[in-house]
This record gives C-alpha cells, sequence and structure tokens, in this order.
C-alpha cells in the first residue's frame, strides 16, 4: 500500500468513526432536559407512549375555541414555562394541549429521537381520541427542537395545519452547516418533504442557535400554501415577541387553513 492511499484509509476510517461516534451520541448531545420546573397537580394529565413512557400532559381549553394547538415545546423548557403561550393563544381564541418529552418535568424515561416521535404521537392519540378533537382542527406547532416532533405527526397523522417556530433543518447541521455525512438525525428536512398539510413558519434573522439560513432551506421545501414570518433582528428566544402583531396575523391565516375543505395530509 502507497503511503497516499494508506493516508487515504486512514482519512476514511476517521471520517466513518467520527460519523458513527456522532449518531450514536446524538441523543445526549441534543437533548438538554432542564430541572422540573413545576410540581405535580390536578391540572397534569399523563399518557403512555408506545415504548412505555410516562408523558406529562397538561391542556389550557377555552369554549367554543377556533381549533386546538398541540405545542411540542423547545429544548432546556418544559411545561413550566408555557403559561405565557397558552395563555396568548387562549386569549386568540385557540385551545391548547402540550405535553413533556420523555425525561422532561415529570415525564418518565430518558430523552431521545425515538421517544420524542412516540411522545408526540400519544399525545396526538390522546386528543383525537380523549378530548375528541377533529383532526382537521388540530394545528401542530413546534418551537425549536419542537419541530422534530411536530413535524412527524404532520407527515404521519391527520393535522389542519403545521407551524414551525426556530426549527432547524437537521441536529448535525445546526453545527455543522452542512450535510457532511450520508445519514442524519432529527431531519426535519427529510420528514418536510412527505407534508402535505399548509405549513407557516416564523424565525429571527438574528437567531444565533439556529442560524436564518436553516428556516430559508426548510422554506424551500415546505409544500403550498404555505407562509413565512422573517423577523429581522429577532434571536432564538424571543422571536414570538419581537414579531409583535404580525405574530398575531400569522394565526389568522393559519386559522383560514384550516377552515378550508380540502384541506388534507395526502393519505386520503
Amino acid at each position: 500500500m502507497t503511503r497516499a492511499s494508506s493516508l487515504g484509509a486512514m482519512l476514511a476510517a476517521t471520517y466513518l468513526g467520527v460519523g458513527g461516534l456522532a449518531w450514536l451520541l446524538a441523543d445526549r448531545l441534543v437533548f438538554r432536559p432542564p430541572a422540573p420546573s413545576y410540581e405535580l397537580g390536578p391540572w397534569l394529565r399523563f399518557v403512555r407512549s408506545a415504548n412505555g413512557d410516562r408523558i406529562a400532559v397538561a391542556v389550557w381549553e377555552r369554549p367554543e375555541a377556533l381549533g386546538w394547538v398541540l405545542y411540542s415545546h423547545g429544548n432546556a423548557e418544559d411545561l413550566g414555562s408555557l403559561g405565557p403561550t397558552a395563555q396568548r393563544l387562549n386569549d386568540w381564541g385557540w385551545s391548547v394541549v402540550a405535553y413533556d418529552y420523555p425525561g422532561y418535568g415529570r415525564s418518565s424515561g430518558r430523552p431521545s429521537e425515538r421517544g420524542l416521535r412516540l411522545a408526540a404521537e400519544a399525545v396526538y392519540d390522546y386528543a383525537v381520541a380523549n378530548r375528541r378533537i377533529p383532526p382537521r382542527r388540530l394545528v401542530v406547532v413546534g418551537r425549536s427542537l419542537g419541530g422534530v416532533a411536530a413535524l412527524h405527526l404532520a407527515a404521519h397523522r391527520v393535522v389542519g395545519a403545521v407551524v414551525l417556530e426556530s426549527a432547524f433543518v437537521s441536529a448535525f447541521r445546526v453545527v455543522t452547516g452542512r450535510r457532511l455525512f450520508p445519514w442524519d438525525r432529527f431531519d426535519n428536512l427529510r420528514v418536510l418533504r412527505r407534508v402535505r398539510v399548509p405549513v407557516a413558519m416564523v424565525h429571527g434573522t438574528a437567531d444565533r442557535t439556529v442560524p436564518f439560513s436553516h428556516a430559508l432551506r426548510l422554506w424551500t421545501e415546505a409544500p403550498p400554501p404555505k407562509r413565512a414570518l422573517w423577523v429581522e433582528g429577532a434571536d432564538h428566544n424571543n422571536v414570538v415577541e419581537a414579531a409583535g402583531e404580525r405574530y398575531r396575523e400569522l394565526w389568522a391565516w393559519v386559522q383560514q387553513q384550516i377552515e378550508r375543505p380540502n384541506t388534507t395530509n395526502g393519505r386520503f
């Protein structure tokens, strides 16, 4: 073996080794569950996911609501931090159901990509079966990491629309900025290509956690009808506040979409 071929083999082995390690450690590197910010109480419900995790669920119901929001929160958040978000949507006429991922808040289990998706499915099933929410009047919302769960539901369940707030293309590309491996984790771009419902996107142009370039890449793949709210100068955690009244206008558009009789996720 020549020196060049030996070096090439070594580089290839290093590339595969680093990629494999990144794949194995992705769950540990991505998830950052905070200490629970709330106590157990009668306001809390629990559902079982398919892998046995006990998922904490909260409901903020509004009489004669325009529709329902299934909200998947961001990383380093839990149900205890969602009161203002739920109140805002309640004030605008929406009922809200939200939950904690495995290992977050009072949910059992360990955080993982698979566990997150199964938790989202369990809460969706609870919302539709137990709360009797019409699927096409259910809007799935994902903030940051929660975009993984929201897109999963939009691609695999009947929903009315999906709203992505500060979502990323994939976990690896938040770090690398580009696709370096033939495999990926938390691959929102791949899942988005399967979505067949209206898509709304919100992102700050000065986001230092998930760069604005992620929003633009996702936007190119989002199916019509779609609407974007790019908030000039907003960072990752203040984008909704910085958007002001434009955020409410976005929700008025979402309401119009779920009122359309031909809204479908392509499963029929």
